[in-house]
């Protein structure tokens, strides 16, 4: 399992600076503008990421016992500067995506079996989850948003590729000559 997570803590923080490139050619006017999307308009959703990043690595953290990423900052730090302006979000976007891979890096195979019991979720359930299920909603709840952005880039004219892990395979060391 860890091949996989490793893959996709790489294949994360470069798409995501990815994205900070892209969104930071656009005005604050294009970044505010109001859109058919879930939040309204690409800042907002720029800003949704990054909070559903900081939430599913804030919650491995506790299942796992804070034996990680010591300098994962508190909500209330984190959630001021993202108000404060785009780049100061993508900053807390680079700084998440570094915690994402230290803790991916170091977390071994028993602690990503570690279950919280009786842990309250955002829509009041009450589960019993561990530390792959929490990644697994963070990589499902990226890819979810990254498609709603990708959709208003298109629509905006904007050309972008985020959506495969192709860069990270490695390259054959055999020549392939046609049949």
């Amino acid at each position: 399992m860890k091949n996989i997570l490793v893959l996709y803590a790489k294949y994360n923080r470069d798409t995501d600076d990815e994205i900070i490139k892209l969104l930071s050619r656009l005005s604050d006017n294009e970044l505010k503008c109001e859109r058919n999307i879930f939040c309204k308009s690409i800042n907002n959703l720029f800003n949704h990421i990054i909070l559903g990043e900081w939430y599913y690595l804030n919650a491995m953290l506790y299942i796992s016992g804070r034996k990680y990423c010591s300098d994962h900052k508190e909500r209330r730090q984190v959630f001021q500067r993202i108000e404060t302006s785009f780049f100061e979000a993508s900053e807390i976007m680079r700084e998440l995506d570094k915690n994402f891979i230290d803790f991916v890096d170091s977390v071994t195979e028993d602690d990503l079996k570690l279950v919280k019991k009786n842990m309250k979720i955002y829509n009041g359930r009450v589960v019993d989850i561990s530390v792959w299920e929490y990644i697994t909603q963070h990589i499902t709840h990226q890819q979810h948003h990254r498609g709603q952005l990708s959709q208003v880039l298109d629509e905006i004219g904007i050309i972008h590729e985020f959506g495969n892990i192709f860069p990270y395979v490695s390259d054959s060391t055999k020549i392939c000559r046609g049949n």
